[in-house]
């Protein structure tokens, strides 16, 4: 269950958005994306992503309305980053965006990044601040964006995990960094609270790479010919006697997801892409504990929920 605290800073960050970055457009499309966003993350964990800048702020003990503006920002930046992704991938994904032509899907993700811009230029801090982070989400989001474009050329594990750090890694690093320094300018704090953010992208990318491989809702990494690490890893165990099987099953025009999915569990490469993220998870409550453990109770619940005990 969502604690009630993450639902009420959930819903501020929307009624923030509603009220201070859509209200003077009248442009339905672009509600109806917001909204579609809001009533998939209100009863699921996703909530503690987009309040995630609120809640890295109150673990360095500043106030979450301080944070609302940018969280604000970062749940439609990482809107537009779904819409484009959307785009880009041509997923299944029951969203309004994936239903309209791609002209106006394109200009709603536009209109939705024009919008986390307002946000943030809302956000009440020194304008060194302002401008720190500013700087920061747009050279990491950029290159975040080169990595997804890059996507179908990764063909190694060391490919894979510049990328993934690059377009999850660093992503996170930067919104949890972000919002500590609404809250402190100590170094060493922004240090540990980006080292959070960093491990806590690598997890989240991780679990989501084995999921997508049978999701089904959405085109399979492996329909796509995108090569994540339970793929990479699997097509590096030449040893094993489920290789052919694989490499066979990828030659295929379409190959058969099932039997993908189910060849990498006998290799192991499920087992070992989930121990990975298990690695990373520990590293995110390894950072967190350099600060008070009732400030930070809420990250330390959402790290914990993403493999539950």
């Amino acid at each position: 269950m969502i604690p009630d605290k993450i639902s009420a800073l959930f819903a501020q960050t929307y009624r923030y958005i509603a009220e201070h970055g859509l209200a003077e457009w009248g442009w339905p499309d672009v509600q109806a994306a917001v909204v579609a966003r809001q009533e998939v993350f209100m009863a699921d964990r996703p909530m503690y992503a987009n309040v995630l800048p609120i809640l890295t702020c109150m673990a360095l003990g500043g106030e979450a309305e301080t944070a609302v503006p940018l969280a604000a920002a970062w749940t439609l930046y990482d809107l537009a980053s779904d819409i484009f992704d959307d785009l880009h991938d041509q997923d299944g994904k029951d969203w309004p965006w994936n239903h309209w032509t791609p002209s106006r899907a394109l200009n709603v993700g536009l209109g939705v990044l024009a919008a986390a811009q307002i946000c943030l230029a809302r956000l009440a801090a020194r304008p060194d601040i302002r401008g720190d982070i500013t700087l920061s989400w747009g050279q990491t989001f950029a290159l975040a964006a080169r990595g997804q474009a890059h996507s179908h050329a990764v063909c190694s594990s060391d490919d894979y995990f510049r990328q993934t750090v690059a377009k999850s890694g660093l992503v996170y690093a930067a919104v949890a960094r972000a919002g500590a320094l609404l809250a402190t300018d100590n170094e060493h704090a922004l240090d540990q609270m980006h080292a959070f953010g960093l491990a806590l992208g690598m997890l989240i990318q991780l679990k989501d790479d084995c999921r997508d491989l049978h999701a089904p809702d959405l085109v399979s990494d492996v329909s796509a010919g995108v090569y994540s690490l339970p793929l990479l890893y699997g097509l590096a165990q030449t040893e094993s006697p489920h290789h052919g099987a694989l490499q066979a099953q990828l030659a295929q025009p379409t190959p058969d997801v099932t039997a993908v999915y189910q060849i990498l569990e006998a290799m192991g490469a499920i087992r070992h892409t989930l121990t990975l993220a298990r690695a990373y998870q520990q590293k995110a409550m390894a950072a967190l504990a350099a600060f008070p453990a009732a400030q930070t109770f809420h990250l330390s619940a959402y790290v914990a929920g993403f493999f539950p005990s």
